[in-house]
């Protein structure tokens, strides 16, 4: 823990949780209160989608996270700014297809209007 209070740092990795948990869902309108509209998201696999980007797979259908395990998360805040990093264990479809992956996340969130957004995020595969 770096900086920041305790009650950032809870308050964080409970955006962390909200954000999961409305990916799981399919939920845009609970994914949009932690999910900023400036969103850069890059994959595993180096593909990158912006907001618009993620609410047409949900819409569309041809993205649906089926699960997704957090473990060893870690937090640092630096005033409005906070990153979080964890090991992610994902199953999800595209396109039909099932992916599993296993992999690094260093994800960036603002505090906006009292509340945490994930403004960037990158996943790193391991192996």
């Amino acid at each position: 823990m770096t900086n920041g209070t305790p009650e950032d740092h809870d308050s964080l990795v409970a955006a962390h949780h909200a954000r999961v948990q409305a990916l799981l869902d399919g939920n845009l309108d609970a994914l949009s209160k932690v999910v900023g509209k400036d969103l850069l998201f890059i994959s595993a696999f180096g593909q990158t989608m912006v907001w618009p980007d993620v609410v047409k797979s949900i819409q569309s259908g041809s993205l649906k996270m089926l699960r997704m395990d957090s473990a060893d998360i870690k937090t640092r805040v630096y005033g409005d700014v906070g990153l979080l990093t964890y090991k992610a264990d994902t199953v999800s479809e595209h396109d039909g297809e099932k992916v599993e992956t296993s992999t690094l996340s260093v994800t960036v969130y603002v505090k906006r209007d009292g509340g945490w957004q994930m403004v960037s995020q990158q996943h790193s595969p391991l192996s």
